[in-house]
């Protein structure tokens, strides 16, 4: 999916017309989640672990399994607050808990061990540079940027996609650390290009 949208904005931009890439840039967005959910709809008759249902029984497997480790051996867990349904609406509603729980935590008040504190400072760090880029006097570019540049749209969509789904299925500190390691190299990518474009001279197209 993330790859498909990233190909979208390429093209869209590719069109010289300012007024044309206006009205074409939403249908080709469009186009690109359509086929993606297409070809994950494809990839789940296929292979029987990615089935959506099959994903989302395994999500609660993840879920019960680490909040039963965190209430009888003092593991490092973590709630989002109240139950999870894994269903589209239910993922919807806990997305933002789940973002903010992997792209920042575990935070300072949650530290209990050394190799927390490591992953705490890291997380604190990258929630300076995201603070400090939101507080940027040209944050009202950050849409124009967001659709000028192809590498800023699959560096965000691959860290909100795999955001949530960490988020909703570590409920483990240890675990969450681990899994999010893929995501740190593109948000601190995002991170850098995000604010070269917003502090250019020239207008981002």
């Amino acid at each position: 999916p993330c790859l498909m949208l990233m190909t979208v904005v390429y093209y869209r931009n590719a069109i010289n017309s300012s007024f044309l890439r206006f009205v074409i840039g939403p249908i080709f967005i469009l186009v690109g989640v359509g086929a993606s959910y297409l070809l994950i709809r494809s990839l789940g008759t296929s292979v029987q672990s990615y089935k959506l249902d099959t994903l989302a029984q395994t999500a609660e497997g993840f879920r019960s399994w680490h909040t039963y480790l965190g209430k009888t051996e003092g593991g490092s867990s973590y709630s989002i607050g109240g139950d999870i349904q894994y269903t589209p609406l239910g993922i919807l509603k806990q997305a933002p808990v789940a973002i903010v729980t992997t792209l920042f935590g575990p935070f300072v008040w949650q530290i209990r061990n050394f190799v927390m504190l490591l992953s705490g400072v890291e997380s604190l760090a990258f929630l300076y540079f995201t603070v400090q880029l939101l507080f940027n006097r040209k944050i009202y570019r950050l849409l124009n940027v967001l659709f000028a540049d192809p590498i800023v749209v699959f560096c965000l969509a691959f860290i909100l996609i795999l955001s949530i789904a960490i988020g909703l299925t570590s409920f483990n500190y240890g675990a969450l650390v681990r899994y999010k390691i893929p995501i740190l190299p593109f948000f601190a990518t995002a991170i850098i290009l995000i604010k070269y474009h917003l502090n250019e001279n020239k207008a981002v197209r």
